[in-house]
């Protein structure tokens, strides 16, 4: 079994299926990506990543989110996520940051997606 903290045996053993850092704010800019072709900008808060076709075989894989706080006011707003309602599929998948119901963007959004490949 692998270390889980060795991301790079996690990449060679197909574990990681896809992953992005990207901008959220003005012109939602992708800094580094596995198998995410783009994200479009939804909205305040809202943004929409698209996958290679092909890299995950099903709905069922795990999403986690972090984010950087653009405030600088020593607050950490985490919470980055996807409601039941939005798209989840094999070849898209939504995600919302908010905090205490408002939506707002963040300068740095890290997304990572671990599931079962094709």
């Amino acid at each position: 079994m692998s270390n889980a903290r060795d991301l790079s045996k996690m990449i060679n053993d197909n574990l990681v299926k896809l992953w992005v850092n990207f901008r959220g704010t003005g012109t939602v800019v992708i800094r580094r990506s596995l198998g995410v072709t783009s994200v479009t900008d939804s909205g305040t808060g809202n943004y929409v990543l698209n996958f290679e076709t092909g890299r995950i075989a099903d709905t069922n894989y795990a999403v986690c989110c972090c984010n950087r706080d653009g405030n600088n006011d020593n607050t950490v707003v985490n919470n980055t996520g996807f409601r039941a309602s939005d798209t989840k599929s094999t070849t898209q998948l939504r995600i919302r940051r908010t905090y205490e119901g408002t939506s707002y963007d963040s300068p740095e959004i890290n997304i990572v997606i671990v599931g079962t490949g094709n």
